[in-house]
């Protein structure tokens, strides 16, 4: 029996994958809606190591749209962190039934709202030429202000999953504010 409610397309945020969805993602399933968690581009568990090298975030959103295309009917896209910002920019793209967006990452040249985005950006700076590489996350800034409402065991699952990521979507001229 094919489903009335629209599909679901939910995408990762930075160092993650789809994966971090694998929660969330089953009261919508037992709702009867079909769910699609993508790994964006170099995500996946067995990606190599700088598999993001090059990538912007319009080749992410490329990506999401045409998954979008190929949906049955306009679904509903759902976006976190960086996924919120890929999201956005996919549903220009493509037709949606809905967007959601949580805590979604703000266009380069928008100003930080927190201490730990301001920090995270100065220490993006440290690193030189940031848009030619794979930045590899922080997990201290993660343990202590992303994951710090879990438990230490799940925490540590969490951090031994991350992967680097792409340095290049900062620089991406579609993302200027």
């Amino acid at each position: 029996m094919k489903s009335t409610k629209p599909p679901v397309i939910m995408v990762h945020g930075a160092f993650c994958g789809g994966w971090t969805f694998d929660t969330f993602r089953g009261p919508f399933e037992q709702a009867g809606h079909l769910v699609l968690c993508p790994d964006l581009r170099g995500h996946s568990d067995d990606s190599a190591q700088n598999a993001t090298v090059g990538i912007s975030m319009s080749d992410y959103a490329r990506d999401i749209a045409e998954l979008c295309h190929r949906s049955s009917e306009p679904p509903i896209l759902i976006g976190h962190s960086m996924g919120g910002l890929v999201a956005q920019l996919a549903a220009r793209r493509a037709r949606i039934r809905a967007l959601v967006l949580m805590a979604p990452s703000p266009p380069w040249g928008v100003v930080s709202s927190s201490i730990e985005e301001a920090s995270t950006a100065f220490g993006l700076h440290l690193l030189g030429p940031f848009w030619m590489q794979a930045v590899t996350p922080d997990r201290s800034l993660m343990r202590n202000f992303s994951l710090d409402r879990l438990e230490p065991g799940d925490r540590d699952a969490i951090l031994n999953r991350l992967c680097r990521e792409a340095g290049a979507p900062l620089g991406d001229p579609e993302l200027v504010a």
